[in-house]
């Protein structure tokens, strides 16, 4: 990179395949790089470590199977960051592809992979929750912010990344490709281990989708609705894995508004109330105010935000009257 006064922090989380050696000598060869070898935790764990380990302005983060695009990218993160006073800074994706393809264009779902302009965006706006790799993150709000990677072996990404774009409100978007990812064909092993990467699926899924009720991101609890549905559906209408995760899945289709038919694990529209007069016949009086929001959340996820908000001013109302 064309950015020389940087430091590279390569976390070995257990390797057995030489890079132990190999990191050890590029540190001797060159001072920047700083090598932490610690026994194998994942990658969410790895991350924490290179973050608490890190003295820079701003953090880029990196897997070790993916590149830059070229080598202006950093410089061109950083200045576009420093210049605009901005704390998040990032650019479009990349995919390369195992036949040696490109990818660039995305639409859709994925539309947030690509921005269009130069400029800031607000992210209550966005509401995207991939492709945190694009992106440099001021230190100094991760760490006062205490924002760090969940130690989930799937799917922990996204939970880091809403929570970096909420903390900053609002992000510097560069058009140029700030990342090139690798797509593999190695086929994910959901079963192994009992399940447990399934399970870590749901949960960072949960992560998300909870952080956005409880932050009013309507459009992102949305998304993960939408993730669960055209990304992971076949997954998620595996009988067997379902069985093994039968509590995180149960917990997490709740939150998200769908129900599954008794006997056989089937995604199908939450049956809600269409109103507000609706909603408060369902209400017992065991239920917290919390709770009650909750069942308002389910029944007009479209329009989240606002269901919200009318529904804790009436509870506040409620609640003034009483005292």
């Amino acid at each position: 990179q064309t950015l020389r006064d940087i430091e590279v922090v390569c976390v070995d989380d257990g390797s057995t395949d030489g890079s132990e050696k190999m990191l050890d000598e590029y540190s001797v060869r060159d001072s920047r790089v700083k090598v932490i070898h610690q026994e194998n935790a994942g990658v969410g764990n790895a991350r924490n470590a290179g973050i608490d380990a890190a003295h820079g302005e701003f953090i880029a983060f990196m897997d070790p199977d993916d590149k830059y695009p070229d080598d202006g990218v950093l410089n061109d993160l950083y200045c576009a960051a420093v210049e605009n006073g901005a704390s998040v800074c990032g650019g479009s994706l990349m995919e390369f592809l195992p036949n040696g393809a490109e990818r660039t264009k995305y639409d859709g779902d994925m539309s947030g992979m690509k921005f269009d302009r130069d400029g800031f965006i607000n992210y209550r706006d966005w509401q995207f929750d991939f492709g945190f790799y694009r992106f440099i993150y001021r230190r100094e709000m991760l760490t006062s912010r205490n924002i760090r990677f969940p130690d989930y072996i799937r799917y922990q990404d996204p939970p880091f990344f809403v929570r970096a774009m909420a903390a900053a409100e609002r992000f510097y978007a560069l058009m140029r490709v700030a990342y090139k990812i690798r797509i593999s064909r190695t086929e994910i092993d959901w079963r192994g281990r009992g399940a447990a990467r399934f399970k870590a699926l749901c949960a960072g899924i949960y992560d998300v989708a909870r952080f956005a009720r409880d932050n009013c991101y309507g459009q992102l609890l949305q998304l993960q609705r939408r993730r669960l549905e055209a990304d992971f559906a076949d997954v998620f209408e595996d009988e067997a894995l379902c069985s093994m995760a039968r509590r995180q899945v149960r917990k997490l289709f709740i939150l998200l508004g769908f129900r599954l038919r008794r006997r056989r694990w089937r995604l199908l529209p939450w049956t809600a109330p269409s109103s507000l007069a609706g909603v408060k016949e369902i209400m017992t009086k065991s239920e917290t105010a919390e709770e009650r929001v909750l069942r308002l959340y389910a029944g007009d996820l479209a329009n989240f935000g606002r269901a919200y908000a009318d529904g804790m001013a009436e509870l506040r109302r409620k609640e003034v009257a009483n005292a």
